[in-house]
Parts: structure tokens; sequence; C-alpha cells
């Protein structure tokens, strides 16, 4: 059976919550309010906002969000330290946004428990590879 190290186990959730978080960000900029997530209706109709605004508010969401994916894919491929510890701070805290607005979300008729999800996972990545992981660490998972 293979052996898997923790770090390795960890970038792999790290590229996965990236690659997660890409396809609503993408699609902010190139196709704003277009649903193509479970839940995309409820949310969207949710965070309309006025349609000139709309139209500077989402592609530049979405792009900040891609922006921040470039770093972190970046980050997790280069082992970058400090970059790696900036933005699990930054996950943290979008993270953290989400849950605290989670109950009023919900008793408005959505759900942002997908992106708590994958936000965690992020943290849980980003702060191991981060703050722990000697890069090649010992520890292995079999």
């Amino acid at each position: 059976m293979n052996n898997y190290s923790i770090s390795s186990i960890a970038k792999v959730i790290a590229y996965f919550s990236c690659a997660v978080i890409l396809v609503p960000a993408g699609r902010d900029i190139v196709a704003t309010h277009k649903s193509i997530l479970p839940g995309d209706d409820e949310i969207i109709a949710l965070l309309t906002v006025h349609p000139a605004a709309g139209q500077w508010l989402w592609p530049m969401w979405g792009f900040n969000h891609c922006a921040l994916v470039a770093l972190k894919l970046r980050a997790v491929y280069t082992d970058d330290k400090f970059m790696l510890k900036f933005l699990f701070a930054t996950a943290v805290f979008t993270t953290y946004l989400l849950i605290i607005s989670e109950s009023e979300m919900v008793q408005a008729g959505a759900s942002m428990m997908g992106f708590i999800v994958i936000c965690s996972l992020q943290c849980l990545s980003l702060g191991y590879l981060g703050f722990i992981s000697g890069g090649d660490d010992k520890a292995k998972v079999q």
C-alpha cells in the first residue's frame, strides 16, 4: 500500500479547494448570475444589487477570488511559508464571515454551507502547510 505524507494530503486538499472556488469565481466574471452550483439561485437572489452596481461588482468579486486562488496555488506549489500563513489568515477571515452569516442566510432561504465546508478545508490545509509542515514531513498515512 502507498504511504502518503500529511503534507501531500494537505496539498491535494488545498488544490481541490482552490479548484472548487474557481468555478463560481470564474462564473462571476464571465456569466454573472448564471446558476451552476446547487443553491445558486437562492444565493444569487439574496446577493442581487442594483443593476448598475452589479455590472462591476460581480466581475470584480470573481476576479479577486481568482487572483487569491492563483496566489494560493503558487504558495502551495512553491511551499512559500510566509504566503501560506498570510493566505491562511484570509481564508480564516472569509470562513468566519460565512459562518456568522449562515443562520441569517438560511432564514432568508439560502445556505452558504458548501462554501463553509470548502473554506474550512482550505483553512486546515493552508494552516498545516504554513505553520506545521516541514515540506517533507515524516508523518505518513497508510
